[in-house]
């Protein structure tokens, strides 16, 4: 109950210099999660399709990531149940990530 029978996924990333500078790197993929129907067969959870990008710059041990999911600001349903909940996916969510390795 509740698990789409058809799910995929596709995520390309390139880096890239800017003025010579390397480091750069810009990434976008689509997610696709099909219907799924709840436990007795009689609600149905529609498909949906949402696009997600990451712009991201590294420099030594030092890397800066922006990631973005959902942006379109779909808005869609993860599941339903037979007892007529359903529940909402994540509106457009974006998240700055610094971090440094060693």
């Amino acid at each position: 109950a509740s698990v789409p029978e058809h799910m995929a996924s596709l995520w390309s990333q390139h880096r890239f210099s800017i003025a010579g500078i390397p480091g750069f790197s810009a990434g976008a993929g689509v997610r696709y999660v099909g219907a799924s129907w709840d436990g007795t067969d009689s609600l149905k959870t529609p498909s949906t399709t949402l696009f997600d990008a990451m712009l991201g710059y590294a420099y030594q041990d030092w890397s800066f990531t922006l990631n973005a999911t959902n942006l379109e600001d779909e808005t869609y349903y993860t599941t339903c149940l037979s007892r007529g909940d359903c529940f909402t996916g994540n509106r457009r969510t974006v998240v700055a990530t610094a971090s440094y390795s060693f």
